[in-house]
């Protein structure tokens, strides 16, 4: 962890240290920052999945599909957009 009195770049450093602690609390928030700011900068982002890149939006759950067929499906969501960015994604 870089001291912020001594970081060349502030604000990456305050959003590394904002994901390590979101890490334990809530990890979607951690991903959702992220995916929204690109920091910190991960290589390899899971041994969990190697080879795969990693998710760029979550995609619908089921109970969507049930309590509003038409909207969801109008959005013509197949299981490999989690690879395609929103308009705001990187």
């Amino acid at each position: 962890m870089v001291n912020i009195a001594v970081s060349t770049n502030p604000l990456q450093t305050i959003l590394y240290q904002k994901w390590i602690a979101e890490c334990g609390l809530d990890g979607l928030e951690a991903w959702s920052d992220y995916r929204r700011t690109g920091y910190p900068f991960i290589d390899v982002p899971s041994y969990a999945a190697p080879g795969l890149a990693t998710p760029k939006r979550i995609l619908y759950p089921e109970s969507e599909y049930t309590q509003n067929a038409a909207n969801v499906n109008a959005q013509n969501q197949v299981p490999s957009s989690i690879y395609t960015p929103l308009f705001w994604g990187r």
